[in-house]
């Protein structure tokens, strides 16, 4: 993962996200060391996973003949794979699975969303045995249908929402089984649609919808629309039922509207801002982005709205990237955060731009958008838990003073920002992250932070500083 590596001499099998995958590929093209690139849950057709795929083919096209490739998904599209890669093998393995009874019920026009989706899982509920897994497009939605959930459920059902945005204790005890003699509804977007599997789960309520970010080329700006979901989604839904045991899936649409649904999920690289990509392009030494082999061709309205932004950010230098846009690429941030990173002049200024830039991509966490709350402690009685936590501390590496002790009991005094907050924690986060007792986790602890929040930032912060400094000592 980004900042974060296990890998050692006698590593076999390395698991990267796409995204690592591309930096890797651009750092060294030939892949020394490697003879084989799995791409997995391919279905999903993320931008990074389609730049991924196109930029592989190159390099066995130019470099390394000998480099293999492996797609794989449960709902591939092969007929699209076999027109793109004509000579490769398809391979079917036929994986244990359950039995699934899906059906098919439409929403009531005559009841609010959230109230019919509702009244659906309670009623299956009713009727059948074991826990349920409730699909819905988004976090507004999941408190919606979990509030009239409550009063509609027995009191042995557990009702948990599980979504990006969760806390991870929370996303936790979504996962886990359910206590004995307990059931639980698991709400989720379709972060477990795939690749998770929760234990006891035999039934599925599928609201056919999901929320997705669409770039608008006219305005620059990217909106999230809710939409039906595809043919593939649906049958990913369903197949949540049948992992452990046969179970049910109910459809929350008519099996004529299941059928007039899109075969496949359209690809992001369709409707995504492809500033990031072009960039990427452009560092490969791609200036003709139709050049290289695409499962789908990059819109070209969003290729030139994409080069629009790049020369408003001065990243381009006629077809090539200037000198400040091969700063920006080699940081591997999203375009404006790159340059944001890249202007930075003195220590004092990188220092600056890195904090911020990892506190806008440290994503937020239990629905919070201020920045500033996101990373204070907002548990109750979270004196009482800062003392037992500085106890923990304390027996890691030395006593504490009695008057930092006493100060953990008083109300904390405000913190300036969310950046000086990261900026004192930041400093010491190896030992912050390992628990040792520091007078940097004392303060944090001492006003209410949260550790591993500001930690997580820090080690987004660290390889921009670290490279920032390496420019400028290169320089």
């Amino acid at each position: 993962m980004r900042a974060e590596t296990c890998v050692g001499p006698q590593t076999r099998l390395e698991v990267v996200t796409e995204g690592i995958l591309t930096r890797m590929i651009q750092r060294d093209p030939e892949l020394t060391g490697v003879g084989l690139v799995i791409l997995d849950e391919f279905h999903e057709r993320s931008l990074q996973a389609d730049l991924a795929l196109a930029l592989l083919l190159d390099v066995q096209q130019g470099l390394r003949d000998d480099l293999k490739l492996l797609i794989m998904s449960a709902t591939l599209d092969n007929d699209r794979l076999q027109r793109l890669l004509p000579e490769a093998p398809v391979v079917v393995s036929e994986g244990r699975a359950y039995p699934v009874e899906r059906r098919f019920s439409p929403l009531s026009a005559h009841q609010r969303f959230d109230e019919a989706v509702a009244v659906a899982a309670a009623e299956l509920l009713r009727h059948e045995q074991g826990s349920m897994l409730l699909f819905l497009p988004g976090v507004g939605e999941i408190q919606r249908v979990q509030e009239q959930l409550t009063e509609r459920v027995a009191e042995d059902v557990i009702l948990c929402p599980l979504y990006g945005a969760l806390p991870l204790s929370e996303q936790r005890k979504a996962i886990l089984p359910a206590p004995a003699g307990k059931r639980k509804v698991v709400l989720a977007t379709n972060i477990a649609e795939t690749s998770l599997t929760i234990e006891g789960i035999r039934l599925v309520v599928d609201s056919a919808q999901e929320r997705v970010a669409r770039f608008d080329p006219r305005t620059g700006l990217t909106r999230l629309v809710t939409q039906r979901i595809s043919q593939a989604s649906m049958t990913q839904r369903a197949g949540r039922a049948g992992r452990l045991s046969p179970g049910i899936c109910l459809h929350l649409l008519g099996k004529e509207q299941a059928e007039r649904a899109a075969a496949q999920s359209e690809p992001e690289i369709l409707h995504s801002d492809l500033s990031a990509l072009l960039l990427e392009l452009l560092q490969w030494g791609c200036h003709v982005p139709a050049a290289l082999a695409w499962l789908d061709q990059p819109p070209a309205v969003n290729l030139a709205a994409a080069r629009r932004l790049l020369e408003a950010l001065s990243a381009l230098d006629g077809e090539r990237l200037s000198a400040f846009g091969r700063k920006m690429a080699a940081l591997g941030n999203e375009p404006r955060l790159a340059a944001m990173l890249a202007a930075a002049q003195t220590d004092d200024e990188a220092a600056t731009a890195a904090k911020l830039a990892a506190i806008l991509e440290e994503p937020p966490r239990g629905g919070l958008v201020d920045l500033g709350a996101v990373f204070s402690r907002q548990q109750a009685n979270w004196q009482q838990r800062a003392q037992q936590l500085m106890k923990r501390l304390a027996r890691r590496g030395g006593q504490p003073d009695a008057g930092l002790m006493a100060g953990c009991w008083r109300r904390p005094s405000p913190i300036a920002s969310p950046a000086a907050a990261v900026r004192r924690v930041a400093t010491s986060w190896r030992t912050a992250w390992a628990g040792c007792w520091t007078p940097t986790t004392r303060w944090a602890v001492m006003n209410g932070l949260s550790l591993r929040c500001c930690c997580r930032a820090a080690l987004r912060r660290m390889p921009a500083c670290c490279w920032l400094c390496q420019w400028k000592s290169a320089s």
